[in-house]
Parts: C-alpha cells; sequence; structure tokens
C-alpha cells in the first residue's frame, strides 16, 4: 500500500493495511504536532522525536496495563478468598 510521511511517498506491506493507515496517521500527528508542514520532509531530529513520543505512549499504556492486571489479580484472589470462606 502506498502511503505518505510528511510529503514523502512510501511502499508499505503487511498483514492489516487499516493497522497500517493508522500508523500512519499517527505518524504524521506527531509530526504535525513537532511543528512539521505536511508538505515538508522531516529530518532525521524529527523522526527521532516522533520514535521517542510514541515509544513514551507505548509505555505509559504498558505500565497501565499492568497496573489494571496486578488489580485485577488482587479483587480475584479477594473474591476467591471470601468464596472459600463463606460457601465451603
Amino acid at each position: 500500500m502506498k502511503a505518505t510521511i510528511g510529503n514523502k511517498e512510501l511502499n508499505l506491506k503487511g498483514d492489516d493495511e487499516n493497522l497500517i493507515a493508522l500508523s500512519v496517521k499517527k505518524v504524521n500527528f506527531e509530526l504535525n504536532s513537532l511543528g512539521y508542514k505536511k508538505d515538508e520532509e522531516p529530518d532525521v531530529t524529527g523522526l527521532i522525536l516522533v520514535a521517542l513520543n510514541l515509544a513514551e505512549k507505548l509505555v505509559k499504556l504498558e505500565n497501565k496495563i499492568q497496573e489494571s492486571e496486578k488489580q485485577l489479580i488482587k479483587e480475584i484472589a479477594e473474591m476467591s478468598g471470601y468464596v472459600e470462606k463463606n460457601f465451603k
């Protein structure tokens, strides 16, 4: 599939074209948030900043998932203890 990042057209391949399109949209959004214009080709520094911004968002989401998993495990253990205590 053809996709444009900044003003550079790329030929991208993958299993899920919708995922690729959404990913390209995210990269372009990050470039725009850094002040790059749609018709401007980003430099290496801009692309590194985009990568760092996206990596930071990923790490935050992974941390949030880990905290949710810990909370879920704690709640399941509490429920399990309650059931064992009251319904055995």
